[in-house]
């Protein structure tokens, strides 16, 4: 069976990459997104809301409430190439992004199929 050159090329950049010091990496794509509804008593960050949208403290009607900033996983990919490729297609969908690298520490079956990736070479 030949393998196809885009698996042999996912391999090359498998074996070569930056896997910003972490074993069996992955890269996730995350999406900064904010959570409100924060008792402001207890919470360093506030914002005035009125009509579900952030507004001038001045408005009327508004309510000041807490917030919490984090980052949602929109999508994995298994490079980094492929995670760059995916912000730089699809930067029009979301606010701010960036992409997060995580490990497959201690799952094996992921682990075992990037190391056999790893292991494919153009037939020179």
């Amino acid at each position: 069976m030949e393998i196809p050159t885009s698996i042999l090329a996912l391999a090359e950049r498998l074996r070569t990459q930056d896997g910003r010091c972490t074993a069996d990496p992955y890269f996730l794509i995350q999406e900064k997104h904010r959570e409100y509804g924060y008792d402001p008593q207890w919470s360093d960050d506030t914002v005035w809301i009125f009509d579900g949208e952030e507004v001038d403290p001045c408005t009327p009607g508004a309510d000041e409430t807490g917030y919490k900033d984090g980052w949602r996983t929109v999508q994995v990919a298994l490079t980094e190439a492929a995670a760059d490729a995916f912000m730089r297609q699809n930067k029009h969908k979301f606010n701010e992004m960036r992409s997060y690298v995580d490990s497959f520490y201690r799952c094996y079956e992921m682990i075992e199929l990037r190391e056999w990736l790893m292991t494919l070479r153009r037939n020179d």
